[in-house]
This record gives C-alpha cells, sequence and structure tokens, in this order.
C-alpha cells in the first residue's frame, strides 16, 4: 500500500501506514454494516466524528468534548432539500441526517487522512454550524 497521499488543496503528506490500515479497516467494517459511528482524534480533545452509510458519509469536527460542532455539507447536491439518510451511532440510536451533509465516502477517508497527519480540518470540505 502506497503511504503518501495527495489532498485536494495540493499538499501530500507521508501517511504512517499503520494509521492507514486501521482507517480503512474502519471504512470497510462500517460499509459491512452499512451505518457506523467512527471517532478520530488528532489532538487531544478534538475529534472528527464519521457517520457513514454505504457509499455516503457526513463529518462533525468538535474542538473539545462540550462543543456542538461544524458539520460536513455538500454545495453539489441537487436532490430533494428534505432528504434524509438514516446513521445508527454507537449507542444504537438511529439519527436521520440530511443527504445535503453527507459527502462520498472516498472524500471523506481523504479529509480523516489530512486531519489525523495535519490534526486541522481540511479546506476542501464544506463545513456548517447546525
Amino acid at each position: 500500500m502506497d503511504n503518501t497521499s495527495i489532498f485536494p488543496d495540493g499538499t501530500y503528506r507521508d501517511l504512517d501506514p499503520e494509521q492507514l490500515i486501521y482507517l480503512y479497516q474502519n471504512f470497510a467494517q462500517a460499509k459491512n454494516t452499512q451505518s457506523a459511528e467512527i471517532w478520530y482524534e488528532a489532538k487531544e480533545d478534538e475529534f472528527l466524528v464519521v457517520l457513514i452509510n454505504g457509499d455516503r458519509a457526513t463529518l462533525m469536527y468538535l474542538e473539545n468534548d462540550e462543543d456542538s460542532g461544524i458539520y460536513s455539507y455538500d454545495l453539489t447536491y441537487v436532490g430533494a432539500e428534505e432528504a434524509t439518510l438514516d446513521f445508527t451511532l454507537n449507542n444504537g440510536e438511529i439519527n436521520q441526517i440530511p443527504v445535503s451533509w453527507t459527502l462520498p465516502a472516498s472524500n471523506v477517508i481523504l479529509a480523516v487522512e489530512y486531519f489525523l497527519q495535519t490534526g486541522a480540518i481540511p479546506s476542501w470540505i464544506t463545513w456548517m454550524v447546525q
């Protein structure tokens, strides 16, 4: 497995192979269960939360455990504004998230790689406050 990623902002990083394996295993398991919640921590108490359902996923960035977070948003989404996807949280609760807040899972994997390597949220993702 090549451990270099070129990110949409033009930067690249050599990624820790163990982190990459862990990341891709998480996503593969999530796709097999149809829906999952995965938490990643790059800096102490800063988290990127991924909710994945099939080939779509949403991101939530939390600066600390009391933060209400910012969310990914898909500016290219052209479907019905009221369309939602079900996401199963780790506590078993099912959340309905607007499809416009979701991104292709492949984009989310790249965003998580970037977050783990830099500790920053990716600038190529559109973020919004709920």
